[in-house]
């Protein structure tokens, strides 16, 4: 695979568990995250180009909601303040254990 194909709203599929960041988003001037895997099969779509240079991209997993208590903690996704999360997962990662959709 080329790295050309991975673009925004690309789609892939994972074909092994693979190591991911889970970053979380706020209505303040902070973001918070954690590491976790992304279990084999899983989908995703890559949110933004990655930039010249970049190692990794950020995506949203297809099943957001199904996925939301894997990657944030019950007491984050409770705050008044919390807005969300997304996926930074490397481009090497996704070039060699992920299948285009």
């Amino acid at each position: 695979m080329v790295a050309s194909s991975i673009r925004k709203g690309s789609r892939f599929r994972t074909l092994q568990s693979i190591p991911v960041h889970a970053l979380t988003g706020w209505k303040a001037p902070f973001t918070g995250g954690a590491v976790g895997t992304l279990p084999q099969g899983e989908s995703f779509t890559i949110s933004l180009d990655p930039p010249p240079g970049a190692s990794a991209v950020y995506c949203m997993p297809d099943r957001y909601e199904a996925l939301h208590e894997t990657f944030v903690e019950l007491a984050d996704r409770q705050s008044s303040s919390y807005t969300g999360y997304s996926l930074v997962i490397s481009l090497q990662v996704i070039k060699s254990s992920c299948e285009k959709l």
